[in-house]
C-alpha cells in the first residue's frame, strides 16, 4: 500500500504484514510530515517532532525493522551515508547517486540502494547490482507484476519513455512531467502516470485523467484512507497547504519545507556533455530552439540578478519572480539542465555591484539563494546547477556585475559559500553548487598591469571554503594557449592547486571560446572538436561554448553564428553540430597512439554499443599518416560530409588490400570509425 508521503521517485513500500510508507504511527495510514532540512526538523502531525540529519540529505521513511510502523532514515549523498533513527549508520553510495529504497528481495523489509545515472547503475545493498537506464533518466522502481517485489525502471521524460526491468516499454508523458507510478485503482499493481504542473494534470494510463493543483505544487499521492489505493493529493510548499481531491484541505508546514519523500529532489540530472552558452540578451526561444538544434544539452545563463529581484530589502513573497519566470520555464521546456550564475549585488547590500558585499548582508544573501532555488528546483523549471558569481578571481570592478571582484577577498567568498551552501541544499538537496568559473589567467602584475588574483582560489579553501561548493569551475580561451599549451594544462593546474589541498571536485569549464570572424571562420571550426576532445581527456563533466551568438565586430566574433542572421550559420555552428552528432552518445577512453609526431587523437567509446570512434587531426600547417586495421572506415568531416573508404580501394594510401587502410590526416579534424 502507499500513501500521501510516498513519491514517484521513491519505491513503493510493500510489505508482509502490509505497513504503509510514512506510517508513523502504526495505523494503517499515511501521515503528513514534513522534513526542514536547514535544522534536520522531522514533523509528523499528530504524531512526532524530532531532529534528524540536516541540510543535503535526502528523507527516506524505511520499513527496516518490520514492526507496525515506518522509521525516519536519511541519505547523505556527499558521503554516501545512510542513517537510519534508532538503527545502524551505513555508507553505501556516493555524491552522483540517487537513493532509491524498497522491498527487493521480497523479505517484507526495505533495501537500502542506489541509481547512477552516469552509468545506469542499480546497487541494491545485500540484494543486487544490475545495470538498467542511463543519463537524464528517473528512477521509478515499484510493484508493476503484482509478485510484492520491486522492479527497477526508468522513465525518461525527454521521449515519454517507461522501462521496466523483465516487464513492458511504453511511453507516457514527456519532458516537462513528473512521474508519479503508484497504485491508484488498488489491484495491488503500480500505474504508470505523470503530473504535468504547469496544468495541474494527473494523467494515470488506463486509470483516469484530472486536473487538480498548479504549477508551484509538489504532487502526493497516496493511501491515506487505508483503502489500498492511491488518492490524488499536492503539497503547496509555498503556503504549506495539503489538498486531497475530494476529501480534506490542511495546512501544515511552511515555505522552505518539504515533504518527506518528495519527488521534486530525486531526479538529478547530470550536465550533458556539450554546453552553449547564450549571451544574457539573446536568451530568447529562438536561441534556445538553436541551442537544441546545435545539439547541446545544458547552457549557462550570467545572471539571474539579485538587485533587480530584490532591490530593497524584503522578504520572499515580495520577490520580482516576473523577471525571470518565462526564462527559467522555457529551459524547462526543452529539457535543458542550466547552470544559473547568481550575480549583482543590491546597492543596499554593498557598495559595488561586482562584490563583496557587506557582512551584514551575507544572511540576506543565504536567504535569497534559498528562495531562487526553492521556486525553480521543481516543475517546470527543474533547474539543478547553481553558480555563485562569474570569474570572482576579477579584481577591478570595470565590467558592472559581468565581471566580478572577489579577486583579494577569497575569505569573504569562503565566508559566502558557508552562509549560501546550506540554505541551497536547505531547499533542495539535490542541487550542485558551482564554483564562480574562474577567469584563472591575466593575472595581476607588479606593474599594475593584469585583473585576476592567481591566489583567489588558494585563499577560498584556505578560509575553509572547499566543503561548501560541489564543482570547480573555470575559463578557458584559445588567447591564453601561450600560458597553458590547451585546455588541458590549465585542468591540470588548477586540479593540482586543489591536490596540494587534500581536495578533489568534479571539474567543469563553463567557457571556451576562439575569434571567429570573416578570416577566422575554418580556424574557429576546426577548433570546436580540438577544445571539446581534449577537455574531455582532461576529465572535464561538461564544456560550454561561448558565446552562441555575436554581433559582428564584437566579443572577438566569438559566436557560432552570427546575431544579424541566426539562420545562416558559420562553419563553427555546423562543426559544433557534427561533434555533437559523432559524439552525443560517446564516452572519452584514451588518447590515440599516433603514426606521427604531428597528429593528435582521442578515443571515445559508445555507451550504447561499446564501439570506438576516433577524433584526429593535424598540427596546423602540418600533416600525416594514420593506418586502420579494418576493411573499411568511415570518414566524417567538420562540415558533415560522410565517406567511406575501403581497403585497397582508391583512398587507400598504401595501395594495396592487406587489412589495412592508410589515410591522410590534416589540420582539419576527422571523425573515425569502423564499417
Amino acid at each position: 500500500m502507499k500513501n500521501i508521503l510516498l513519491s514517484s521517485l521513491l519505491t513503493l513500500f510493500i510489505v508482509i504484514p502490509p505497513v504503509t510508507a510514512g506510517d508513523f504511527n502504526g495505523d494503517g495510514t499515511g501521515d503528513v510530515a514534513i522534513f526542514r532540512a536547514s535544522i534536520g526538523l522531522w514533523s509528523i502531525r499528530d504524531v512526532s517532532r524530532f531532529y534528524f540529519g540536516g541540510a543535503g540529505d535526502y528523507p527516506v521513511p524505511l520499513n527496516y525493522n518490520s514492526s507496525s510502523a515506518s522509521v525516519a532514515a536519511i541519505f547523505r549523498p556527499s558521503s554516501g551515508l545512510w542513517a537510519i533513527r534508532g538503527g545502524p549508520r551505513i555508507y553505501f553510495g556516493g555524491s552522483q547517486d540517487q537513493p532509491v529504497t524498497g522491498d527487493f528481495s521480497g523479505d517484507g523489509l526495505d533495501e537500502i540502494g542506489i541509481f547512477r545515472p552516469s552509468s545506469g547503475l542499480w546497487a541494491i545493498r545485500n540484494c543486487t547490482r544490475i545495470y538498467f537506464g542511463s543519463s537524464g533518466d528517473a528512477p521509478v522502481p515499484g510493484d508493476y507484476n503484482g509478485d510484492g517485489t520491486e522492479e527497477a525502471g526508468i522513465f525518461r521524460g525527454s521521449s515519454g519513455l517507461w522501462a521496466i526491468r523483465g516487464g513492458a516499454r511504453s511511453y507516457f508523458g514527456g519532458s516537462s512531467d513528473l512521474p508519479i507510478p503508484v497504485d491508484y485503482d488498488g489491484d495491488g499493481l503500480s500505474d504508470i502516470g505523470i503530473f504535468r504542473s504547469s496544468a495541474g494534470l494527473w494523467a494515470i494510463r488506463n486509470v483516469t485523467r484530472s486536473y487538480f493543483g498548479a504549477s508551484e505544487d509538489i504532487p502526493q499521492p497516496g493511501n491515506i484512507t487505508g483503502d489500498g489505493s492511491a488518492k490524488i493529493a499536492i503539497f503547496r510548499p509555498n503556503s504549506g497547504l495539503w489538498a486531497i481531491k475530494g476529501i480534506s484541505r490542511i495546512y501544515y508546514g511552511r515555505p522552505g519545507d518539504f515533504p518527506v519523500a518528495s519527488p521534486r529532489y530525486w531526479s538529478i540530472p547530470e550536465l550533458p556533455d556539450f554546453g552553449i552558452e547564450v549571451m544574457r540578451q539573446y536568451s530568447d526561444e529562438s536561441h534556445l530552439d538553436k541551442l537544441i538544434e546545435a545539439g547541446a544539452g545544458t547552457t549557462r545563463y550570467g545572471y539571474l540578478s539579485w538587485a533587480r529581484v530584490e532591490p530593497t530589502n524584503t522578504t520572499a513573497d515580495n520577490f520580482h519572480w516576473e523577471i525571470y519566470d518565462q526564462l527559467m520555464a522555457d529551459y524547462g521546456e526543452r529539457s535543458l539542465s542550466p547552470i544559473i550564475i547568481i550575480a549583482d549585488i543590491p546597492s543596499w547590500a554593498g557598495s559595488i555591484r561586482s562584490g563583496p558585499f557587506n557582512d551584514s548582508a551575507r544572511a540576506d544573501f543565504a536567504e535569497f539563494v534559498g528562495a531562487v532555488v526553492n521556486r525553480y528546483s521543481r516543475a517546470p523549471y527543474n533547474i539543478k546547477y547553481w553558480e555563485l558569481f562569474n570569474e570572482p578571481d576579477g579584481t577591478k570592478p570595470d565590467y558592472g556585475a559581468t565581471i566580478n571582484t572577489w579577486g583579494y577577498y577569497g575569505k569573504e567568498y569562503a565566508l559566502m559559500l558557508k552562509a549560501v551552501y546550506p540554505a541551497i541544499k536547505a531547499a533542495d538537496p539535490s542541487a550542485r553548487v558551482v564554483m564562480g568559473g574562474l577567469a584563472y589567467d591575466g593575472f595581476v602584475q607588479p606593474d599594475g598591469s593584469g585583473n585576476f588574483n592567481k591566489r583567489f582560489i588558494n585563499d577560498v579553501i584556505e578560509n575553509g571554503g572547499a566543503p561548501y561548493f560541489d564543482i570547480m569551475n573555470f575559463h578557458y580561451y584559445y588567447f591564453a594557449h601561450e600560458t597553458w599549451g590547451n585546455i588541458i594544462g590549465k585542468a591540470n593546474s588548477l586540479k593540482a592547486v586543489l591536490a596540494w589541498y587534500g581536495v578533489a571536485k568534479p571539474m567543469i569549464c563553463s567557457e571556451v571560446g576562439i575569434w571567429g570572424d570573416q578570416y577566422k571562420l575554418q580556424v574557429q571550426a576546426r577548433y570546436v572538436p580540438r577544445v571539446y576532445s581534449r577537455g574531455f581527456s582532461a576529465g572535464l563533466e561538461t564544456v560550454l561554448w561561448f558565446p552562441l551568438s555575436t554581433e559582428e565586430g564584437k566579443t572577438f566574433d566569438g559566436g557560432l553564428l552570427r546575431e544579424e542572421d541566426l539562420s545562416d550559420p558559420k562553419p563553427a555552428y555546423i562543426s559544433y553540430q557534427t561533434m555533437t552528432a559523432e559524439l552525443g552518445d560517446y564516452v572519452y577512453s584514451r588518447v590515440v597512439e599516433t603514426d606521427s609526431p604531428n597528429l593528435e587523437g582521442y578515443d571515445f567509446v559508445s555507451a550504447s554499443s561499446g564501439e570506438i570512434k576516433e577524433v584526429i587531426w593535424a598540427q596546423d600547417g602540418t600533416s600525416g599518416y594514420m593506418s586502420y586495421p579494418y576493411e573499411r572506415i568511415r570518414v566524417v568531416s567538420i562540415d558533415g560530409s560522410k565517406r567511406i573508404i575501403t581497403d585497397g580501394g582508391g583512398e587507400d594510401l598504401d595501395g594495396s588490400n592487406n587489412g589495412q587502410i592508410r589515410i591522410l590526416i590534416t589540420s582539419s579534424p576527422v571523425y573515425i570509425e569502423s564499417w
